[in-house]
């Protein structure tokens, strides 16, 4: 019988990897909706080579890093595995 416990290794890093792949949509949302969606990567590489401005290009990415790791400290600590069950 497999529980919860023993499958929580193996969704920690899947929920992880998703959560910082979801910031790579913005591709399939401009092919499917064009420039009209706006999303934070696709604005993102709208200021670094539509708009050439380097800095705000930048701080945009640095704001993408900062939730990223928000979000993976959140499920690690969410999902961790205690001392006393780990073999």
């Amino acid at each position: 019988r497999i529980t919860l416990p023993l499958l929580r290794p193996s969704l920690q890093t899947a929920i992880i990897l998703r959560v910082i792949l979801a910031f790579e949509v913005f591709a399939v949302v401009a092919a499917l909706g064009g420039t009209n969606l706006p999303v934070l990567m696709g604005e993102t590489y709208n200021w670094q080579f539509t708009l050439q401005d380097r800095n705000v290009a930048a701080a945009s990415a640095l704001l993408i890093l900062a939730v990223s790791i928000g979000f993976t400290l959140f499920f690690l600590r969410v999902l961790r595995v205690p001392k006393e069950a780990r073999i």
